[in-house]
């Protein structure tokens, strides 16, 4: 199937581009037509969470916290060095992301 079964297209029970069934007909058919149930299903896992269990481990903390580590040590070297770095290997390195983050 090429649609989620949702909003406008709730009331479908075929998805209008492969004609694949939006729900399982085996347990339709075996409930008498009572039991529902979806051929696929899409399962989320809050963002809030994924985030936790991340911080929870010492790697993944230190990993997370990459962008704002680099980031200081970068605007120092700018200060030391005069607005020159010697290499640039990130998209971090940028003037545009160093000036927004210095002036907002």
């Amino acid at each position: 199937s090429y649609i989620t079964f949702t909003g406008p297209f709730a009331e479908l029970e075929h998805c209008p581009i492969c004609g694949t069934e939006c729900y399982d007909t085996i347990k339709l058919r075996v409930s008498g037509g009572w039991t529902y149930v979806a051929c696929q299903k899409f399962i989320t896992i809050p963002l809030s969470m994924q985030l936790q269990a991340l911080w929870r481990d010492p790697e993944h903390a230190q990993k997370m916290s990459y962008l704002s580590d680099k980031t200081e040590c970068l605007i120092n070297e700018l200060r030391t060095n005069g607005s020159v770095f010697n290499e640039i290997d990130d998209f971090i390195m940028g003037m545009d992301y160093i000036h927004a983050v210095q002036h907002g």
